[in-house]
């Protein structure tokens, strides 16, 4: 059985959309993520080695699922036309570069479970979208909140940073794993709490 690819309901520009459409995103997500859920199980079961994966939502299931992750990430090849485009950017312009399609798809898959693990972990997390404020990176989105839902965690924009990474190197396997504690000890902490968590973590 082939991947079957993610299709999008529309060419999505949140920041445009009406209200009614914005729900319309919000619906189709919660509806797609169970097949979409059926889908990354079979795409990992068919991958030699993974056949006996499970897909308990547990955070443990992350570390599995980040070394089959890394064999599958890819980025676009390059072009005459990505030539161009990159010829004023600096030595790392081989890192912008675009991921291909089937890596942008099964990274949306994979923030998907991601988002249920951390519903699973974590009680006070949920599936949100973000309606504010409207010039937030994440607005119209559908993100993991918790306690504070000032504070939100993007699964399908970290599971695609985690595939840039690795395809240059610059993350592991483990990273899904790692994301659980991170982000459930921000997603758990109140407003002052990420006052003082910001700075901890940075020292």
């Amino acid at each position: 059985m082939s991947y079957d690819p993610i299709i999008l309901p529309t060419n999505v520009n949140f920041r445009d959309m009406k209200k009614s459409e914005l729900k319309n995103y919000s619906d189709w997500f919660l509806n797609e993520k169970p097949s979409r859920l059926d889908i990354l199980l079979s795409d990992v079961h068919e991958t030699k080695g993974f056949h006996d994966w499970k897909m308990d939502k547990s955070p443990e299931s992350l570390k599995r699922l980040g070394e089959w992750f890394a064999g599958k990430v890819a980025r676009k090849s390059r072009t005459n036309e990505d030539e161009s485009s990159t010829k004023l950017q600096n030595d790392f312009d081989d890192q912008n570069l675009p991921l291909d399609f089937f890596t942008l798809s099964r990274a949306f898959d994979v923030g998907m479970y991601l988002g249920e693990v951390m519903i699973s972990t974590f009680p006070f997390a949920r599936w949100s979208q973000r309606l504010k404020p409207k010039n937030e990176f994440d607005y119209g989105k559908m993100v993991i909140v918790g306690k504070n839902e000032k504070m939100s965690m993007n699964p399908t924009h970290i599971a695609t940073m985690i595939a840039y990474g690795l395809t240059d190197g610059t993350d592991s396997s483990d990273e899904l794993f790692r994301m659980v504690d991170i982000w459930g000890e921000l997603l758990n902490s109140s407003m002052s709490e990420l006052e003082d968590w910001v700075p901890h973590r940075r020292s």
